[in-house]
Formats: structure tokens, C-alpha cells, sequence
């Protein structure tokens, strides 16, 4: 239970605040910009320290798409 609306992300999905997305099984989630907005990105490209998803490329993405103006959080 919590205050974020939370779904499993889906291809170009928007990245907006208050809610929180998390990778459907398999697959990498990656952050892209779109020219306006924040939307999600779903690929099944190679497992990165034998994870797919990773959160390696996830927090990449992030930090790429906005230009290192990005705060993660890794719950485990």
C-alpha cells in the first residue's frame, strides 16, 4: 500500500510524477524522452549480469534521458 499510483510499465507508457512503473518479467525498462515527456521503453535485449530486467540499464536510461538530473531508488 502506498501513495503511488503503481503499474507494470507498458511501450511508451508516460513517466509522469506520482506514479511508479516497474519492468514486466523479462524484459529491460528503459526511460526515454519523446521530445516532450518521459515515456517507458520495453526491450528484450541481452540479459546484463545474467538479469533481465536490469536495473543497470534502467538507471542508465534515466540518467541519459535527463541529463543526469535524475534521482534512483533501488528497493530490494
Amino acid at each position: 500500500l502506498c501513495h503511488l499510483e503503481v503499474s507494470e510499465a507498458t511501450p511508451g507508457q508516460p513517466i509522469i510524477p506520482g506514479t511508479a512503473v516497474v519492468a514486466p518479467g523479462g524484459y529491460h525498462l528503459s526511460v526515454k524522452w519523446d521530445g516532450n515527456r518521459h515515456i517507458a521503453h520495453l526491450d528484450k535485449e541481452e540479459t546484463i549480469h545474467h538479469q533481465r530486467p536490469a536495473v543497470d540499464k534502467l538507471f542508465e536510461s534515466a540518467v541519459i534521458s535527463t541529463q543526469g538530473k535524475a534521482l534512483g531508488v533501488l528497493l530490494t
